[in-house]
């Protein structure tokens, strides 16, 4: 399971200080923040000796060639979360999966789909009900009109429609929910939205749900092999990329919560994923097999 906000935040913040280390290890200031960082007690301390493991472990690891362990580790330590990269849940639950490219499906309810790179899909449907859970990625449902509700769900987000166009991703932190035609009914909790065509929706884990408005040819560009962004964080952009892109990318600190705007070719993620840093003032650290570290 993943740790509580305020666990994550602690690895975010021991992994943030670690990773500036490695760069400047004489730098005063940066030995002080560490100090009066292990200074708040054995939770803080702990946080830092696991990020000291995790990344001894990366390094090891480039030596054997045996990364996807460190990565699941890594994940589950730096509070990225095993909902966002979960392989033994999506082994287990998954009816329809996407390899490394798009992959366009009917479903067994004569609804249609596509499904972004390595994304997966669970059918929960019966007599009563057309229910699907997104248990990796990002897919868009065309659906037709039924007595049977549509439903979908994204963590512990619900989208409901009888008939309509719509796109639902897994964006690490955030789950989007995007409307190309129609109207759909998105509910997380007691909150609940009406999302009309060209609308979106981001709700985050950390920080308040967003509404915003999106061109329908932005709304799931990927079945296009394009990323057509406007205004939306880097870290939500970085993630749509994150498929594509050997091992895991990680975004430390507030740098990920800054605006980038473009339209981009997908058939070369890792020039896009460094024009976007670029954009946001970030620097791109490459780790191989293991994936890219981004920061001031």
């Amino acid at each position: 399971m993943p740790g509580t906000k305020d666990e994550n935040s602690l690895y975010d913040e021991a992994a943030e200080l670690f990773m500036l280390l490695q760069d400047a290890p004489e730098d005063e200031d940066l030995c002080v923040r560490r100090d009066v960082f292990l200074a708040r007690g054995p939770d803080a301390q702990e946080a830092y000796r696991k990020v000291e493991m995790v990344f001894a472990g990366v390094r090891q690891s480039n030596r054997k060639t045996k990364p996807v362990p460190i990565i699941l580790f890594l994940a589950m330590l730096l509070g990225v979360g095993v909902w966002a990269y979960d392989p033994v849940r999506v082994q287990l639950l998954a009816d329809i999966r996407a390899s490394d490219a798009p992959r366009l499906v009917t479903l067994a309810s004569d609804d249609k789909a596509a499904l972004d790179a390595l994304s997966a899909l669970d059918d929960q449907s019966d007599d009563t009900v057309r229910r699907f859970e997104v248990l990796r990625g990002t897919a868009f449902f065309d659906v037709v009109q039924q007595e049977r509700p549509f439903i979908v769900a994204v963590r512990d987000v619900k989208v409901r429609t009888l008939g309509t166009a719509f796109e639902t991703a897994l964006l690490g932190q955030s789950v989007l929910v995007s409307v190309e035609h129609g109207a759909v009914e998105v509910s997380q909790g007691d909150q609940i939205w009406r999302l009309d065509q060209g609308q979106a929706l981001f709700v985050r884990q950390k920080g308040a749900p967003e509404m915003v408005r999106m061109d329908t040819d932005q709304i799931a560009a990927w079945r296009n092999d394009a990323l057509i962004v406007d205004g939306m964080t880097l870290r939500d952009a970085v993630a749509i990329l994150d498929r594509r892109l050997p091992g895991s990318v990680t975004v430390f600190g507030e740098i990920g919560d800054l605006r980038v705007t473009g339209g981009f070719d997908l058939s070369e993620p890792e020039a896009v994923l460094r024009v976007l840093a670029e954009t946001a003032g970030a620097r791109v650290t490459g780790l191989g097999p293991l994936g890219y570290i981004l920061r001031k």
